[in-house]
């Protein structure tokens, strides 16, 4: 089982289990959070979450204010849309967003499959990179105390 969890927000039940089945059968442990108003409200770290994957929204105004919670939550959890084909939202998806992609139902093994190796490759990416950058400033502060 992978030491991440998916967080699915998805208000009908229906598809939230199938996604929940899907993740299960290819070793994922997952959370679904039907109310998009409290969907961080059992969430204790981000961390542990390898991608949201955010099913349908009343009207892109409320995914708009969704998509902010979550950014403002943890602005490297990578995020997938997931709309029918000729349904997808209209939301923008901004250079440097955490938004990696959209996903068309019904779910499928492979995209599935696909679209979380992308969200792990793009947490390790961002570990990496916040790695060096705390060994690059741990480095400046020593030359800081060297000068002293």
């Amino acid at each position: 089982m992978s030491d991440f969890k998916v967080l699915i927000i998805e208000a009908d039940e229906r598809r939230s289990r199938e996604l929940k089945d899907i993740l299960e059968f290819i070793d994922y442990a997952s959370e679904v959070v039907p109310d998009r108003a409290n969907w961080n409200r059992d969430m204790e770290d981000p961390g542990d979450y390898l991608a949201v994957l955010v099913g349908t929204c009343r009207s892109d105004k409320a995914l708009d204010k969704l998509l902010t919670e979550i950014h403002n939550t943890d602005e490297h959890l990578p995020i997938f849309l997931l709309s029918e084909r000729g349904k997808e939202p209209t939301v923008a998806i901004d250079a440097g967003s955490c938004i990696l992609g959209r996903w068309e139902r019904p779910p499928s093994y492979s995209p599935l499959t696909n679209t979380l190796h992308q969200a792990q490759s793009y947490r390790d990416i961002l570990k990496n990179k916040d790695e060096a950058k705390s060994l690059e400033d741990k480095g400046k502060i020593v030359r800081d105390l060297d000068t002293i």
